[in-house]
């Protein structure tokens, strides 16, 4: 049985969320050394996630019973990864590669996992 449109909103924003955070990490691998690189990059991440929330959010309503528990559960864990490993990242690791490429994957995976349990809902 297919879910209304408004119902896939919330795992397609996750779905972005991850991507978008993927992406801005695995560039921070070549760009965390200049400030100004990063403040850029940031903002044009944070401008894409406005865009992508504006978009899917408004109209998805609580479908399944736990939608908005889960979705709240996705994006605190992946508020968190993020934090870390960006703060850890840029205090410590600044220009190890290595770093920003390992921690890419680890950033993203709450809002990926998050997204695939909110589709099979």
């Amino acid at each position: 049985m297919s879910r209304p449109a408004e119902a896939r909103g919330y795992p397609r924003f996750l779905l972005g969320l991850g991507a978008v955070s993927l992406l801005w990490f695995v560039a921070l691998a070549w760009l965390a050394t200049d400030d100004t690189a990063v403040l850029v990059s940031a903002g044009v991440a944070v401008l894409v996630l406005v865009v992508l929330g504006a978009r899917l959010l408004p109209g998805a309503g609580a479908h399944g019973g736990g939608a908005s528990r889960r979705l709240a559960v996705s994006i605190a864990l992946w508020a968190l990864s993020f934090a870390v490993f960006l703060v850890a990242g840029l205090l410590w690791n600044r220009e190890e590669t290595f770093y920003w490429l390992l921690t890419a994957p680890l950033v993203a995976g709450p809002a990926f996992i998050g997204a695939q349990v909110e589709g099979r809902r």
